[in-house]
């Protein structure tokens, strides 16, 4: 948007992993100005938006998000907490564990999902169809459905060395 299109790496050339990297973030950074511009919220607000307005009328608990989204319980935490300041978002007890919460998207908060999901979806079409044909566009989900199991299973160990002496 306003950015003039990079020309795409030559087939087979340099690292591979680089490049995917490269087109994560970028995808990341387009969608995200898209959920600021047209919906007035983050991508990750957005997904939480999103999950919820998938689960409606059922509420989910903030650690169901954290696993659906593959985002920390404390940067789930965060997110709700923006969008409860705005409206978008309940929390309530749970009703038979008081150390719980569950979580509703609000009207408005739905009204958001909806229409930003709209832009998304356009957005992502107009993506695919501009890259690559039907029969591309099949194989593509395909090998994503694969490259996301073999993601999902792997583990990287969270070890925070602190910096300094």
């Amino acid at each position: 948007m306003g950015q003039a299109p990079r020309p795409a790496p030559a087939p087979e050339s340099g690292p591979t992993v680089g490049p995917l990297i490269a087109l994560g973030a970028e995808l990341e950074g387009l969608f995200d100005r898209l959920a600021r511009r047209a919906g007035n919220v983050t991508l990750a607000q957005f997904r939480v938006l999103d999950a919820l307005a998938a689960h409606d009328p059922e509420p989910l608990e903030p650690q169901h998000l954290s696993r659906v989204l593959t985002l920390g319980s404390n940067h789930v935490t965060m997110l709700l907490d923006a969008l409860e300041r705005r409206r978008l978002v309940a929390r309530k007890p749970h009703p038979h564990d008081r150390r719980r919460r569950l979580v509703t998207a609000t009207d408005a908060g739905l009204d958001v999902a909806r229409v930003l999901g709209a832009h998304m979806t356009a957005l992502e079409s107009r993506i695919m169809d501009a890259a690559l044909g039907p029969a591309d566009q099949r194989r593509l989900r395909v090998l994503m459905g694969r490259v996301e199991g073999v993601v999902s299973g792997i583990v990287v160990p969270d070890t925070r060395a602190r910096p300094g002496p």
